[in-house]
């Protein structure tokens, strides 16, 4: 899934970057949400695209985000947006709407 960027800077809110509870890396993946939300305030991506920005297996971004979840700073919800011939489980994306 190709991204289009929307800024060239990450905006981190005061309440994400002073929370305890997420790790440094997992902040870094809010500000990147962020700088991917367009006008509706929603991102939306998968989690394969974030594991190559960071360099990162899509586990740990997944582990991210719940902590980012869970924390109250993001909402998510998957949708199927294809279904691949293969199999049928589908291709999920991730719409991330940053709380500001």
């Amino acid at each position: 899934m190709k991204q289009e960027k929307n800024g060239n800077f990450a905006v981190i809110p005061f309440k994400v970057r002073n929370d305890k509870s997420i790790c440094p890396d997992a902040q870094l993946l809010y500000g990147e949400i962020a700088a991917l939300c367009g006008s509706e305030g929603r991102c939306r991506s998968d989690t394969g695209y974030f594991a190559k920005v960071f360099g990162e297996p899509e586990k740990t971004i997944q582990q991210w985000i719940a902590s980012l979840r869970k924390g109250g700073h993001i909402t998510e919800s998957t949708a199927i947006h294809d279904v691949e011939l293969k199999n049928s489980r589908g291709v999920h994306e991730y719409m991330l709407a940053a709380s500001f």
